[in-house]
């Protein structure tokens, strides 16, 4: 996503990005694991702080940036699909059943499954095409 949003970002930035998103992940991953509702709520809060400054600074990038206007509205889109696809997971994790229950696990393993195809998989594939 960097490629796309923000390609003359720096090294050290593309690299502090992809450690955040790491980070993102594994957040997300260790508190659907606990069985403790506080560690939950706060690994989840952590986790979408970091989420919300990732996509704050890719959207600085892509919008902001002395090169922003050099950007085809293609690329706009994509990041903005992007980084609205991503939001299935949290969303999901706090209405299923970990955390609210308004979700049942079924629903949620449903909504999953879309975002790992849309989030990951298309993406990925749409990424490739357009970074060529």
């Amino acid at each position: 996503m960097v490629r796309i949003a923000w390609p003359e970002a720096s090294k050290r930035a593309q690299l502090a990005l992809i450690m955040i998103l790491e980070a993102v992940l594994l957040l997300g991953m260790v508190s659907g694991m606990s069985n403790n509702l506080s560690i939950k709520i706060t690994l989840y809060v952590i986790s979408a702080v970091l989420y919300i400054f990732m996509v704050s600074v890719l959207a600085h990038g892509m919008f902001y940036s002395k090169m922003a206007n050099t950007r085809s509205s293609e690329n706009k889109s994509i990041f903005v699909l992007f980084m609205t696809s991503w939001l299935i997971f949290p969303v999901c994790w706090l209405l299923g059943p970990n955390m609210t229950g308004i979700l049942d696990y079924r629903t949620v393993l449903v909504f999953f499954a879309f975002g790992d195809i849309f989030a990951k998989n298309i993406f990925s594939y749409v990424g490739f095409k357009v970074s060529l």
